[in-house]
Formats: C-alpha cells, sequence, structure tokens
C-alpha cells in the first residue's frame, strides 16, 4: 500500500529497544517512500535519491561508530554527511516587516527579580550549569529563544504566570542563517503545493520547489533529530546523538547562527500555525573565563525582564483596550492565518490569548544590547 505524506510526521516514537537497528529501518522506509513518491508531491523527488542515500548512509554510520565507543570518529562521519548537504541544509530569516524579528525567553522565579544578563545565555563562569540537552552541549552555554511566549510557557511545563520572568529578545535588521527543522512536515508539504499552485511566475515556482527539495534532502536530519525520548530519566540518550552533533558543526564551521525546531511539546494536531510554536538554539561563538559572549552580545538585543502578571497590574481591561495598531502588528508578525489555541473554556485566536497580549505589550518596549 503506498504511504502518504503522513508517514512524514514528527515527531517519532521509537518502537524497539535499539535504537541503531530502529533509525536503520525508519531510513530505508524512507528512501522507500521516495522512490515511490509520485502522485504525493508537486515535483519529481527521485533525481534527489542519491544525495539522501548518501545522507542516510552517513548518519547509519555515524550511530554505529558511536555504539562502538568511537565518538570522535563518529562526529567526524556525520560531518562528512553534513558538509555534503550544506546548501540544502541553511536558511536564512530576513525581517519582513519594519520591525526587528521578536523572540521571547522566560525564566521561572517565583518574586525574584532577574537582570538582562541573566536572561541571555549561561555566563561562562557558571558553564558548569549548562545540562546536556537534545542540542545542547554540556558546558558550552547556549541562548534559547522561542518565537511566542506561548511556546515559552509550555517549555517550562506551563507554570503560573506569577513565577515568570520574561524579555523580548529581537534580531536587529541583519541577514541570520539558521538550519531550519521548524516544520511540520505535512503542513509545510501542503503549504509548499498551495503556494506552487497559485504561484504566477516561474521564478516564484522554482523558489517553493528549491524549499521542498531541501525539506526532502534533511527530512532524515529531521527525523534523527526529533525522535522523542524512550527512557527520559536515563543517563545516556541516543535519540540525542545526531542533534548534539548538529549543535557540534554549527560551532565548529561558523557559517551557521543556530538551529530552528518545532516544540516536543506541541502535538502536529495543534492549531495550524507554525510561526508560533518554534524554537531557537544559539550556542556561543566565543569563549572567555566569564560574562557572556561579545558575538552574541552584538547581533541580539533584548527588554529589561518584567514579572509576566506585573505587565497587566495596572491594566484591568487591557483585553478591551487591544487596538487596530495591535492587530495590524499581529498581521504582520504571523500573516492572517492567526491560528487559535485552547484558553480554558473556549478557543480563541492567538492574538486574542494572554499569550498574544503579552506580546502585544511587549512590542511596545525597547530592548538594548547587554554592557
Amino acid at each position: 500500500m503506498t504511504m502518504g505524506t503522513d508517514y512524514l510526521d514528527l515527531p517519532q516514537e521509537r518502537c524497539v529497544n535499539h535504537f541503531p537497528d530502529f533509525l536503520f529501518s525508519k531510513l530505508l522506509n524512507y528512501l522507500k517512500w521516495i522512490e515511490n513518491s509520485d502522485g504525493l508531491l508537486p515535483l519529481d523527488a527521485k533525481p534527489l535519491l542519491p544525495i539522501i542515500e548518501r545522507l542516510t548512509r552517513f548518519i547509519n554510520e555515524s550511530i554505529e561508530a558511536y555504539y562502538c565507543g568511537s565518538q570522535i570518529e563518529s562526529y567526524k562521519i556525520l560531518e562528512k554527511g553534513l558538509n555534503g548537504i550544506k546548501n540544502y541544509l541553511i536558511s536564512e530569516i530576513r525581517p519582513q516587516y519594519d520591525t526587528s524579528e521578536a523572540f521571547y525567553r522566560i525564566r521561572q522565579g517565583n518574586t525574584n527579580t532577574y537582570s538582562k544578563e541573566q536572561m541571555f545565555h549561561v555566563p561562562f563562569d557558571l558553564r558548569e550549569y549548562s545540562n546536556q540537552g537534545r542540542y545542547s552541549l554540556a558546558g558550552n552555554p547556549c541562548l534559547y529563544i522561542a518565537d511566542s511566549v506561548y511556546t515559552c510557557w509550555l517549555e517550562l511545563n506551563k507554570p503560573s504566570i506569577e513565577q515568570c520572568q520574561i524579555s523580548k529578545i529581537e534580531l536587529p535588521k541583519n541577514n541570520y542563517k539558521f538550519i531550519d527543522f521548524s516544520w511540520y512536515p505535512r503542513r509545510f508539504i501542503k503549504y509548499v503545493a498551495a503556494n506552487i499552485a497559485t504561484s504566477q511566475s516561474t521564478s516564484d515556482i522554482a523558489y517553493y520547489h528549491k524549499r521542498l527539495e531541501s525539506f526532502l534532502v534533511t527530512w532524515p536530519l529531521q527525523f534523527t533529530s526529533s525522535i522523542r525520548t524512550k527512557y527520559s530519566d536515563a543517563p545516556f540518550k541516543p535519540e540525542y546523538i545526531i542533534p548534539q552533533f548538529i549543535m557540534q558543526w554549527i560551532k565548529d564551521h561558523n557559517e551557521v547562527d543556530g538551529i530552528k525546531y518545532f516544540s516536543s511539546k506541541l502535538s502536529s494536531m495543534e492549531p495550524e500555525i507554525n510561526s508560533t510554536y518554534t524554537n531557537i538554539a544559539i550556542p556561543v561563538k566565543s569563549s572567555k573565563k566569564d560574562g557572556h559572549c561579545e558575538i552574541l552580545k552584538e547581533k541580539y538585543i533584548l527588554t529589561e525582564p518584567i514579572n509576566m502578571k506585573l505587565l497587566f497590574n495596572n491594566e484591568p481591561n487591557f483585553e478591551r483596550s487591544y487596538t487596530p495598531k495591535d492587530a495590524m502588528y499581529w498581521l504582520n508578525k504571523h500573516g492572517t492565518a492567526i491560528g487559535k489555541i485552547d484558553n480554558g473554556m473556549a478557543q480563541k485566536s492567538y492574538s486574542e490569548t494572554l499569550y498574544g497580549l503579552i506580546e502585544t505589550k511587549l512590542s511596545k518596549m525597547e530592548a538594548s544590547k547587554l554592557l
């Protein structure tokens, strides 16, 4: 039976104990899916097959070397695979509007008031507190931000807003290069197919073909980087091998600012708007005894942190004060399909929820560099 595009859905869970076997089987099935994808995609994917086969071979060999105890060799193998698809892997963020691109960071702190410096990455003199994670290398600080307040809140497991300190972090109007794993596959294919169907120029169609080609070539990396951990309390998580190597590759090659990835806290059945469910991990680009990365301090600006509840202390009717100008800000940031999220008893447009209202409030606060 032919598998549809739902076969590509992420994240996935491994159903067998031996991780390399699970990976090999899934990647082999993906190659078969590409071979039989006629009619499923708005382009012929078979010419991409040799590139994808080469990448999947490097992924499998990297995992095999890691399991044999050769971690350095394991990384070098994957590095060859990443270098071979570099043109498919890297995308740029170009702010489209008059304002800078806005992202957010929340820290829990009860009644504590954090400084701007404490809302940035873990300082170098406290690097012992830089934990290992899916995209985290132990002892190597990283700046984690999200493109919505809602995602930040989910990533912290939905704490009370009284315990949340928040800053807006802006990417001033420059080009930023990221590895982009932030799209849910079915939504992305639907998005590309719709744009190809409605495009009036050959250059637009070529652009969307290229985006889809990049997505199909890099899907094996997106898949291996988003597999849910089978044993969440285990010290060793094989699901983290490939994403951590990708982060190491970003640090080693210095061509990419970081990686964008969708929140694993969100179901693929959540509202169809990707722009509010994206995390970005940005590794430090320098090292010193203490303080923060000078390169990141120059590239990113942020607001003074504020307790999320305090944003509304003097405005009990803030929701009613939502203005047409605020609505235009939302249309500019998220487009017309703002989407809806669960807001207690009913669903609301994101811009009308607490999270959207907080973003509106933060949009009026000035961001600046760390000193």
